[in-house]
């Protein structure tokens, strides 16, 4: 059978974007970004992603300002910081999570050695005058955001020098005091009124600071130690550990030698053991619980434990023991474990016939502290120990806020400074007579899934790790401990970020849609979907390796 000579041919004069084919299925990709759980669980909101893309890219000044949108303090959340946010990594589905407070502590002290700064002079601010007490995380981050909103801020701090927790609570081998004073600098410069060594109450009263100022925060921390309740506790050989920690390089209350009893499982009572240990002293940490119910750092513990530390648990004091020499130590008895409790611990009951005695020289108590409420002005309400405050921070009328450790927030640096950013924000809210506060930038942002991830796209590698020193040779000083990383491994952490949720114009996208559909907007870091070519059929959403595309059906 011959074929015919003449016979009709498909031919298409047109290219392929003159044919609407978008009108063939009832799905639809769209562009979705999403929050990570990183962000998600980080206090104060960072914008891990966006951050680690730019360190990822190099673009240093960037990534530093990032960060500093929430936390103007980077330097030191990447030393202290108990770094929630790596717990929530989805990285550690694949192998390891990011070491986020890492990169973060490096960009912090790139910025400060290539002398970048939080603010421009740009004339006189010319807001409100506003009073802020206390130059902890939380009295800092308010000065912060308040400049940013342009109001004229002042600060009291009661100690000689600024600082609050930061200065005097936490041990020069983990925040090293001249990078504490270097990022105090690149934050207050000449833009904030400063006045340490004034206590309000003592050198000048509050009726004065409410007189002078518009509104105040308050952001003393908790000042009230929690005593032992022991008879015999007021005549010496008996110190709070914040009041220890305070002098402790300079004039330490004790000597070479003396066994000292530290009774707290929190970072305070592993701070004053490691700082004992670091005075040639014989630290022994006592801890009514177990192991597992300590409040302290998972770091922190770690690093004790490898210096030696030595820690009992399940022991509670009953007495202290004197002679006419003085101290010599503390009745204890065992206790044991019971079920948990209505705040989600396990309780403990002591049992009866373990009483026994326990040698030492001087005892540390690290039980925790409570606001002083003779220490605050009027018409602040305190209940069971902290300030209570709004939601937006208010702590009495008038344009009086609050935070930190003076309220009954979660007791870290990062809270306390997402603390004083709320208190700023709630501040400028009184001012412009706003009933709420504007809401973050992520809250509509829905949370990225693990089964959203397309980790084919990722390589297995290890976590970078500082330089350490050596236990045996860290305990003999109190110089940092760990160093910051190398610019070379922060930019190899960073690439190990997945930035789950977060466009970085990859490409992916566009290069698999078999239409044509699908292009990146770099400029602004999105993606558009052309609804005339897209068919639905969503092959952009798998392969898009950080869950930025979502579907929706159309009816």
């Amino acid at each position: 059978m011959s074929r015919p000579q003449n016979y009709p041919l498909s031919i298409s004069t047109k290219g392929t974007q003159d044919h609407y084919t978008g009108r063939w299925g009832v799905l639809k990709p769209f562009f979705d970004e999403k929050l990570s759980p990183c962000r998600h669980r980080c206090p104060g909101s960072i914008h891990i992603p966006k951050f680690m893309n730019l360190v990822q890219d190099q673009n240093l000044t960037d990534a530093w300002r990032t960060i500093c949108e929430e936390n103007p303090m980077p330097r030191i959340t990447g030393r202290v910081c108990f770094h929630p946010c790596e717990e929530d990594c989805l990285r550690q589905n694949f192998d390891q999570p990011i070491a986020i407070h890492q990169v973060e502590r490096f960009d912090g002290d790139w910025a400060f050695k290539n002398g970048l700064r939080h603010f421009e002079p740009t004339g006189d601010l010319t807001g409100p005058r506003l009073a802020v007490i206390g130059s902890g995380p939380a009295g800092i981050g308010c000065c912060y955001h308040l400049l940013r909103l342009g109001y004229q801020v002042s600060l009291f701090e009661a100690m000689p020098e600024l600082g609050g927790l930061l200065r005097y609570g936490i041990p020069g081998y983990r925040l090293p005091k001249d990078v504490l004073s270097e990022e105090l600098e690149m934050i207050l410069g000449s833009w904030v009124g400063l006045h340490p060594g004034v206590k309000i109450g003592r050198d000048i009263s509050w009726e004065e600071i409410q007189s002078d100022f518009e509104g105040i925060f308050l952001g003393p921390g908790a000042q009230q130690s929690i005593s032992l309740g022991l008879e015999g506790e007021e005549l010496g050989g008996v110190a709070d550990g914040l009041d220890f920690l305070k002098t402790v390089e300079a004039n330490p209350f004790i000597r070479p030698g003396q066994r000292v009893l530290i009774l707290g499982g929190g970072n305070t009572a592993f701070d004053v053991a490691r700082a004992v240990l670091r005075l040639q002293g014989l630290p022994l940490i006592l801890y009514r619980r177990s192991k597992e119910e300590m409040p302290a750092f998972e770091d922190e513990i770690m690093e004790a434990e490898e210096e030696g530390i030595e820690v009992r648990t399940l022991i509670s004091p009953r007495g202290i023991v004197r002679d006419e020499e003085g101290l010599k130590g503390l009745t204890c008895v065992r206790n044991r474990i019971t079920d948990l409790g209505p705040e989600g611990r396990r309780g403990f009951v002591p049992i009866e016939g373990s009483d026994h005695f326990m040698a030492g020289d001087f005892i540390v108590t690290a039980f925790g502290h409570l606001a002083d409420a003779e220490a605050l002005p009027s018409g602040v309400k305190v209940v069971h120990g902290s300030v209570t405050v709004t939601a937006q921070g208010a702590a009495g009328s008038g344009g009086v806020f609050a935070g930190g450790d003076v309220t009954a927030a979660p007791r870290s640096v990062i809270h306390a400074l997402a603390s004083g950013k709320r208190g700023a924000l709630g501040l400028d809210a009184y001012f412009k007579h706003q009933k709420e506060v504007r809401p973050d930038k992520f809250t509509p942002l829905p949370l990225v899934k693990a089964d959203q991830i397309n980790l084919h796209y990722f390589s297995q590698s290890l976590r970078m790790v500082p330089e350490r020193r050596l236990a045996t040779e860290r305990v003999s000083d109190f110089h940092e401990i760990q160093a910051t990383l190398t610019p070379e491994a922060a930019a190899q952490e960073a690439s190990r970020c997945v930035k789950c949720g977060f466009c970085n114009a990859c490409g992916n996208c566009a290069f698999f849609c078999p239409d044509l559909a699908v292009c990146l907007d770099p400029g602004n870091q999105t993606i558009l979907i052309d609804d005339r070519y897209c068919k639905g059929c969503c092959i952009c959403v798998e392969e898009c390796p950080r869950g930025v595309l979502s579907v929706e059906v159309e009816t």
